[in-house]
């Protein structure tokens, strides 16, 4: 039997529309007509790593950065999906771009359109037009205006949900099996591919079938191993060609950039610094928690309390339990394993989840209206809930537009022009945030902090080889995202020297320091803000047969030169 679901009224898909309008055309539109380096600053650095990887696959040398050190660092379906577009602009980065962002926009358009029909089948009432606005806000558009994987994994999760929410019934029926079962595999599957901690939706997935199989006191259990063989067939199909080639060639089903996040716990003293640099997704996690209380409470008492949400939709409410689950796990894992967890793209599956509960808890809102006798109340609360999110939204992505120019990516961007004007088409520069710089100086750029490296280089690192590998991968430049102090001043004049630091982020040590002096300067961008008060710039340096060297390693200390490449 499925839901009993609300279609949708005239003015609500009236207002659903609008919000796509003005979320996807006009902003998509202003977007696009703006100069690549004012561009840029909407987007991430890390979203570059992706273009370049992809335009190497394009021209056939395979899933690199640099064009010679093979990588698995990143998602691998959004990877794919950008391969064709590579080869469609035919290695023109700003139309790439743009042909990306293009892609993005569309994406939103329909995580839109799934996610608020969705709402609107299990709520009705103002669910739609609310759960719409939330994709309007500033943190929301971030997740798809990246270049990276998190618009594709919430475009799929919208599509499954929308389509699970009529099957609801017989998908998380643990003693009936259909075909639908297959097709719920091959959604977990690629979802898992678009981002691969979304495993956690089918860990949660199956994690729900086993629990409602076991409250029934193991009713049909070869029904139930048929059940799960289905969804997981199509799963282990898409997932394990990927996880053998990563094993295969790296040694490690992990991503490097996976490996380097999730290889160690801080202290929980340290812990109030994600809660304060991330409140957003803090204060979603705590919704997501709470309503997971009350969907436990209710499924206890038979009951839902409090008037939230779905009360003639339990297979909508349990779809949204799941996701809420996943949000919540994958807060939890942020807080706990925790390096460059600033960078909010591993956040994504927040989401979804805390949409739809801020639109349950607008529709509860009315209806507890209409019990306790104050119905005008009641139906102004959506509403206004409404209009203080759309109001938001305006103001946040208004506020966006300034602070985005202050970013250093457009300094990285005038520093790569610079470079593929003016250093040598042998050069190969080694640098750290290396995604902009390197998408766009059509120079070899091999990356330091080892996002899109391997485990190889994590490896020398380790074992206090810097020199020599910088020698062996014909490093002849630096480029750094340099912060101003007394060693490297706005004037350009060095007091004494630049301590440029290479870190093993995979072993959390300090693999070597290379000191500069103003001599080594070849360029210096203009100056940007960093905020709290601080400025920096884009620099590049180059690498002689004198640039000291301070090699660590936990077996030597030693200083020594980089011998000419």
């Amino acid at each position: 039997m499925t839901d009993k679901q609300k279609k949708p009224h005239p003015t609500t898909r009236t207002i659903i529309t609008a919000i796509i309008l003005c979320a996807v055309i006009i902003y998509g539109v202003f977007l696009l007509t703006l100069p690549t380096e004012h561009l840029l600053g909407f987007m991430e650095d890390d979203g570059f790593y992706y273009l370049k990887i992809a335009e190497n696959i394009a021209q056939g040398r395979g899933a690199t950065f640099d064009g010679i050190n093979p990588t698995n660092g990143f998602h691998p379906l959004w990877q794919i999906a950008l391969v064709p577009v590579a080869r469609l602009t035919q290695g023109n980065p700003e139309l790439t771009v743009r042909v990306v962002l293009a892609l993005e926009l569309m994406l939103l358009a329909l995580t839109i359109v799934f996610t608020a029909l969705f709402s609107q089948r299990a709520f009705g009432g103002l669910a739609g037009p609310i759960t719409a606005s939330v994709f309007a806000l500033p943190a929301s558009l971030a997740f798809f205006l990246s270049g990276m994987e998190a618009g594709l994994l919430l475009a799929l999760s919208s599509a499954f949900l929308l389509w699970a929410q009529r099957r609801a019934e017989k998908l998380l029926n643990p003693s009936e099996y259909h075909r639908d079962d297959f097709v719920c595999g091959l959604f977990l599957g690629l979802i898992f591919l678009a981002r691969l901690e979304a495993a956690l939706l089918g860990i949660c997935w199956f994690g729900l079938l086993l629990i409602r199989w076991l409250g029934a006191r193991f009713p049909h259990p070869l029904r139930f191993l048929k059940k799960a063989s289905l969804i997981a067939s199509p799963l282990i199909i898409l997932s394990v060609p990927y996880l053998t080639y990563s094993c295969i060639t790296f040694g490690h089903i992990l991503t490097i950039s996976a490996a380097i996040k999730h290889q160690n716990i801080l202290p929980w003293a340290e812990k109030g610094t994600l809660i304060t640099a991330l409140p957003l997704y803090f204060v979603g996690a705590i919704i997501l928690t709470i309503w997971l209380v009350i969907f436990l409470i209710s499924n206890a008492r038979r009951q839902i309390p409090l008037g939230i949400g779905i009360r003639k939709t339990k297979g909508s409410r349990r779809l949204l339990a799941v996701f809420s689950a996943v949000g919540v796990l994958r807060y939890l894992d942020g807080l706990i394993y925790t390096d460059l967890q600033f960078n909010n793209m591993g956040y994504a599956l927040l989401l979804l989840p805390c949409a739809l509960v801020i639109a349950a808890v607008a529709e509860g809102m009315r209806r507890w209206g209409l019990r306790s006798g104050m119905a005008v109340r009641g139906a102004t609360a959506p509403w206004l809930m409404l209009i203080v999110i759309m109001g938001s939204a305006v103001n946040g992505c208004w506020q966006k537009y300034h602070t985005a120019q202050y970013r250093w990516y457009g300094q990285a961007y005038q520093t790569a022009k610079w470079a593929e004007l003016h250093l040598p088409s042998d050069a190969v520069i080694g640098a750290n945030d290396a995604g902009i710089f390197s998408y766009f100086c059509a120079r070899r750029v091999v990356n330091l902090d080892g996002l899109v490296n391997n485990y190889q280089y994590q490896e020398r690192l380790r074992l206090g080889e810097l020199g020599e590998y910088l020698k062996e991968q014909g490093i002849t430049h630096i480029a750094d995202v340099a912060l101003f102090n007394q060693k490297l001043p706005a004037d350009g004049s060095y007091y004494h020297h630049h301590e440029y630091i290479i870190v093993s982020r995979l072993h959390r040590t300090v693999a070597g320091v290379i000191l500069f002096s103003s001599s080594a300067e070849l360029y210096r961008s203009w100056t940007f803000h960093a905020g709290a008060g601080s400025e920096g710039a884009v620099i590049i340096w180059r690498i002689g047969a004198n640039t000291p060297l301070l090699a660590m390693s936990e077996e030597k200390l030693s200083l020594s030169s980089i011998d000419s490449p």
